[in-house]
């Protein structure tokens, strides 16, 4: 049988069966559209632990409030049931599939149909994947070259960053007068929002996905993010990709940046256009996480000067289920980014803001009177 049926094997015919999986493994776990939602690997209620139940990642598997625990349906026994223990949990699979008294003709077929099936998930996302970028890509053509008065425009104001100070709107960034919320993530409810869309860019210089932020227009010029589960999303993938808020002084596109072209990358959009109305000079390009800077390798080689804007995160943090103390995943995410850049012979700084300030923005957000508060 060693011969017919590998971990991975296993792993797959578990993912077949992953509603069911979770069901026996985890029953305190509630669906949430293409995925399964529960507190963590103990089983009890909550959503830092998400599992998919749909696509070429079905089975895949990621526990948010904790940095090392991730994997694939196996994994996902192995952790539950027997604190990692990959053996035990193949021998807990092969009883459960029902391999164990299977004949080897049996095997052959039932492990043919499981690549079978996982091959057609790849090509199912691999497809999925080029519409959601063709819909991206729509969703901000359609919208319109900011303008000082409509909601962009005012909701930046709102966060200290005042656009005309910038003698020219970026380009990357546009406004949409109203823009649909995903029904799924609002209870199937269909809610409409102005928005800002932002282009993603790849290693091509293609759009590659569109960044959205959905807003709330309380009249008399005061927008704020719009009161909804998250007000910024991303439709297609952002891996790899940048938002680019500012050319810098050479006023070139970023896969034309000339030789010894300085950079400031950051995480947000706002903190983008705070450090552009600080630091014009420079080119600034908006990763939209901090995990993905590592992924940043295919920046043009003229590119010798690069600036990390980092958020504030602390810099430990403490497993809520184990006391254990260990560096934060920010902070960890950031040096490895330090270290692939510098490997590629450029020069790497990292610039934090002052305590108190959570990211650069933060420094220049106007403050609630009565909180003294960063207004969100």
């Amino acid at each position: 049988m060693a011969n017919l049926m590998d971990v991975s094997d296993i792993a797959r015919m578990l993912a077949g069966q992953i509603d069911t999986l979770v069901g026996a493994l985890l029953p305190a776990a509630v669906r949430d559209g293409n995925e399964w939602r529960v507190g963590g690997l103990d089983g009890s209620p909550g959503r830092s632990l998400c599992i998919h139940r749909h696509g070429a990642r079905i089975g895949v598997w990621k526990d948010f409030s904790s940095h090392d625990d991730a994997g694939d349906a196996l994994d996902l026994v192995a952790a539950v049931l027997y604190g990692g223990d990959k053996g035990k949990a193949v021998a807990w699979a092969k009883s459960w599939l029902g391999l164990d008294a299977m004949d080897p003709n049996r095997l052959k077929q039932v492990r043919a149909k499981a690549k079978a099936a996982t091959n057609a998930a790849q090509a199912q996302m691999e497809r999925d994947a080029a519409q959601r970028r063709k819909v991206a890509k729509a969703i901000w053509l359609e919208g319109q070259g900011i303008v000082v008065g409509d909601a962009v425009y005012n909701y930046l104001f709102g966060r200290g960053i005042d656009l005309k100070q910038l003698g020219a709107m970026p380009g990357a960034l546009r406004f949409r007068e109203s823009l649909e919320y995903p029904p799924a993530m609002n209870g199937d409810k269909r809610e409409s929002y102005p928005a800002m869309v932002s282009a993603i860019i790849g290693e091509s210089g293609e759009q590659v996905a569109t960044h959205r932020t959905f807003l709330k227009d309380y009249g008399f010029g005061m927008v704020r993010k719009a009161p909804v589960r998250d007000a910024k999303l991303t439709l297609g993938s952002y891996k790899g990709g940048v938002i680019p808020v500012h050319k810098g002084i050479s006023g070139k596109p970023l896969k034309s940046a000339p030789q010894g072209d300085k950079v400031i990358l950051c995480e947000g959009i706002e903190d983008a256009l705070t450090l552009t109305l600080h630091a014009p000079e420079y080119r600034i390009l908006a990763a939209i996480a901090v995990s993905n800077f590592q992924n940043l390798g295919w920046l043009p080689d003229t590119i010798s000067d690069i600036t990390i804007a980092a958020d504030n995160d602390p810099e430990t943090i403490t497993d809520a289920k184990t006391g254990e103390i260990r560096p934060h995943p920010a902070r960890l995410a950031v040096a490895a980014a330090v270290d692939m850049f510098q490997t590629q012979g450029r020069t790497v700084r990292v610039a934090y803001p002052p305590d108190g300030s959570k990211d650069f923005n933060d420094m220049i957000k106007p403050r609630d009177a009565a909180q003294g508060q960063a207004i969100k």
